[in-house]
């Protein structure tokens, strides 16, 4: 069985909120999403990392906080993140491998990239993607394309 530690939501505001699924109580926010809204999100197995990518292109892994570590002021803001940029346009889907090491990202310009998140190298796709998935039975990545 999944456990899901939160629920994560990305706003047009360019934050991200994390709410308890059992009370929809809010739990974390991430101010500042680099850019004007929020396009994709994935979460990946170890439910302490989220993946977001904003409509400016800014592909961001965000370290989050584990469940009972709110403060008793209200939600937590997080800051811990680094930024992946390579893309040129809006970030349309975001898939991760289930090792935690690797995640495909597209974009409304025409690339995928797979990111090593372990040391921050990319492989490059140029044609069109309309969608991406990974294949956890067996870590492929496939991709739908589309011929202008």
């Amino acid at each position: 069985m999944l456990m899901v530690d939160a629920l994560h939501v990305g706003w047009d505001d360019g934050r991200i909120r994390a709410y308890y699924p059992e009370s929809g109580r809010p739990f974390y926010t991430m101010d500042n999403a680099y850019g004007g809204s929020v396009t994709a999100l994935e979460t990946l197995p170890d439910c302490r990392h989220v993946i977001s990518g904003s409509n400016l292109g800014h592909v961001v892994v965000w370290e989050v906080p584990a469940p009972g570590s709110e403060s008793k002021s209200g939600p937590l803001h997080v800051t811990s993140h680094f930024l992946l940029k390579e893309h040129k346009a809006a970030v349309t889907c975001i898939k991760a491998r289930r090792s935690d090491s690797e995640c495909v990202t597209s974009s409304t310009d025409g690339s995928c990239i797979i990111w090593d998140l372990q040391s921050v190298i990319v492989s490059l796709h140029s044609l069109p993607v309309l969608c991406i998935s990974v294949l956890f039975t067996v870590d492929d990545v496939p991709c739908c394309f589309m011929t202008l």
